[in-house]
């Protein structure tokens, strides 16, 4: 029989695989328009703090939480001793999604049952910095 998961499993690994979307939207939200905006008023009138409005530009909180639960997982799982492999497995498998469990397994050299076991451990870790255990 197989082992049936918790109700938010699949959530946290949605938000897993968002992850490159929400980067994306952060570092677009946070980047400066180079070239003025040019209007026919001349801009007159108007005071300019451009720097300071781009850094205040959030993206909605649920998804900035979500962005940094899996940031957060991902710094965590670096600093462990075999920390790169498993971020590169989750690169691999969510991120590009290029391989599944098992051809990732054969690219880093490692056995199924040990890619099984991190790929459990880094949804646990989001899903903890989610508050959701």
């Amino acid at each position: 029989m197989s082992k049936p998961r918790e109700p938010w499993w699949g959530y946290v690994k949605n938000v897993i695989r968002k992850y490159p979307a929400y980067k994306k939207e952060l570092r677009e939200l946070r980047s400066q328009q180079i070239t003025p905006g040019y209007s026919k008023t001349g801009g007159r009138g108007k005071t300019q703090r451009k720097t300071e409005a781009v850094a205040l530009r959030e993206p909605p909180p649920r998804d900035q939480e979500r962005y940094e639960a899996v940031d957060r997982a991902l710094r965590k799982t670096r600093h462990l001793p075999d920390g790169e492999l498993r971020c590169r497995l989750i690169e691999m498998t969510y991120f590009q999604k290029k391989l599944n469990m098992q051809g990732a397994s054969m690219v880093l050299h490692v056995s199924y049952t040990t890619v099984k076991r991190w790929h459990v451990d880094f949804v646990y870790t989001v899903a903890n910095y989610l508050d959701l255990l």
